[in-house]
Formats: structure tokens, sequence, C-alpha cells
């Protein structure tokens, strides 16, 4: 199997996506002394967990929050996540706010002071939902995080916001993705191989300096195990860093400059659910059945063929099924599968 790329075209791509989000500035959330807000979030690195709820309804559009961070390290970034009606936290970047006020992967990029943020954010109602909360989280970090991790970096936080609808969530439903994974990064880095469940986005190699920690799993065809997935942990050594055929292999962790222990753990293992099992899964309750080993020789499952089922664990503990909808070509630009995804929100 032939697997070309050139890892300067890597360096070349991200240092140019860095160089477009240096020139960011949270000038235009910091706080006007004198606007009035629904709510108002504080917390530090030694206030622990803190939430302060605020009573909405479906139309009412936004609510404007104040959140105000201290703390005695530097402060980075700030990150949000958003639960609707107990279906999961996803992440989540206010609508209004311009580039420039965010780093690539939508956290808040701190400029005007890094030990304290005082930050005016107007927050989504989502009318979708008419019983039950939309919690938002908040917390800084040091550096990169991870939506998945708040230790990731860790600085100050949590801190939530809990809008309240009145009633009780409903049963979570499971988070469905169907998914076209190519089997190997062109040549100018432009496919897309790698797959976070996060939100069932795919990914290019090329993004991998800000975003591989997300990735999940990736697809590739080997010559004896055929049609596979791999966790992005144990993807194999495919790449050729100089497109020198005779230069031994190198992996994620290389190719894109990030840690081996920072990259996703995901744990597979053929199911013995049916097709029409698969469609009835419908809630995270219908998951709890799967119990996998959390063993890095499980981080593969190969020679796979249209109709299995395959259970998994991933990183953070969540449980899902994958169906293989199709499987086309063998190797490169025309490699691909096509896999329909349930997951534990």
């Amino acid at each position: 199997m032939k697997r070309l790329f050139n890892r300067l075209f890597v360096v070349g791509a991200l240092g140019t996506i860095g160089l477009l989000s240096s020139c960011s500035s949270d000038d235009e959330i910091l706080v006007d002394p004198t606007s009035e807000f629904d709510v108002v979030l504080e917390f530090s690195n030694t206030s622990g967990d803190v939430t302060e709820p605020v009573n909405v309804v479906p139309t009412q559009g936004t609510v404007k929050a104040r959140v105000t961070v201290t703390s005695t390290s530097n402060m980075r970034r700030l990150y949000i996540t958003r639960n609707v009606g107990g279906a999961g936290d996803v992440p989540y970047t206010p609508a209004d706010l311009s580039k420039k006020v965010t780093k690539p992967d939508g956290s808040i990029d701190v400029e005007s002071d890094p030990k304290l943020l005082d930050y005016s954010l107007n927050l989504d109602v989502p009318s979708n939902i008419t019983v039950g909360t939309v919690v938002y989280k908040f917390w800084a970090t040091s550096g990169k995080g991870d939506y998945r991790d708040v230790d990731n970096s860790f600085v100050a936080g949590v801190g939530q916001i809990e809008l309240v609808y009145g009633g009780s969530n409903p049963a979570a439903p499971v988070k469905s993705y169907t998914a076209t994974i190519l089997a190997a990064p062109l040549f100018d880095g432009s496919s897309k191989t790698f797959i976070s469940l996060l939100n069932g986005q795919l990914y290019k190699i090329s993004e991998g300096t800000e975003y591989a920690a997300f990735w999940d799993f990736g697809y590739y065809y080997g010559f004896t195990q055929k049609a596979s997935l791999a966790s992005t942990f144990r993807y194999p050594q495919l790449f050729d860093h100089d497109q020198d055929v005779n230069t031994p292999k190198i992996g994620i962790a290389d190719l894109t400059g990030t840690p081996q222990e920072e990259l996703n753990h995901v744990y597979f293992s053929q199911s013995a659910k049916t097709t029409g099992d698969f469609d009835g899964i419908n809630v995270a309750g219908d998951l709890s059945y799967v119990n996998i080993a959390t063993n890095d020789d499980l981080g593969r499952v190969t020679d796979l063929a249209t109709g299995d089922i395959i259970d998994f664990i991933d990183n953070y503990g969540k449980k899902g099924i994958i169906r293989v909808v199709s499987i086309v070509g063998t190797d490169g630009s025309d490699g691909k599968i096509t896999i329909d995804i349930k997951v534990q929100p």
C-alpha cells in the first residue's frame, strides 16, 4: 500500500492557519460597566464548580451573560460547551462572535488579561425544547484544550449557566451520524480520513496540529488487513515523511506534531447485533450492553465487509455501534468506506 504525504505541506499549511489566527482580540466581548445582564457567572481557579440558573422561555432568543473568571495562573483559552435537554455536551461558540475572537477550534482566545476574564456573551435560548434545561459549561485553559476532557490544560472552572425551562429532561437520544471516510490522505492533505464522535465531523490530516486531539478513529485499507478502522492512537504508520519509499514510515503523532499520549483511544469489537437491532437503538440506555476491555490491542478492527456491525467504546467512556454501509476501492483516493454510527451523548 503506497501512502505518499509530504510532512512539509502539513507544517506549511498549519503555519498559515497560525498566522491567520494570530491577530485575534477579545475586545468586542469585554464588559461595558454600564450594561445590564440576565445572568452573572463568576468562578476562579480556587472556587470549584459554580452553577447559576436563569429562567427562560423558548421564544426568548438569547440571554445576555456576564462571565468573570480569575486565576493565579495565565489563562489562554475559554472553552464553552452546551447540553440541550440532557442530550450531551457539544462545543459552543456564541453566534455573534467574529473570527478574530476565537481560536480555530472555536474556543475564545484570551487577549486582554490572562489572569482576569470579564466577558459579555450572548447565549442562545434554543426554541426546540419546552421543558428541561440547557446547560452552558465554561472553563479556562493554559493552552489548547479538549472539549471532552476538562482536565486537558485546565486552569479555572468549571462554571455553568443553566437555562431553566421547567420540567425534567427527556431520555437522552443517541447521536447518529452517517459518514464517508476516504482511505488515506491525498498528497495535498485535502482528503478527509478521520472522524470525531463529538459531532460527526470529518477531518483532514492537514488540520492535525489544531484538531488531532479531536479525532477518534480513521479508515485505511491494508494489504493483509483489508478494510479497517483504527483509533487515532492505534492508526498504523502509513505515511512517507519525505516521499522516499525506502524511508521508514511515520505515524499520526509525528506527522501532526501531536504527542502520542494526546491521541484518542477507541476500542472495537464485532457485535452480536443485527442491522435491525441497529435501527432500533434510539436512546443512550439502548447501548448499555456494550462491554469492551480498554485494551489498545482492540484499537483496530480489520477485514471489514458491507453489513458488518461493530460495537465500540470511545476515549471518554461513551458506548456506540457502527454499521458498515459500503466499501469502495482498495487504495489511495479511490478507497473509501461509508458507515452509520450511533453513540451515547
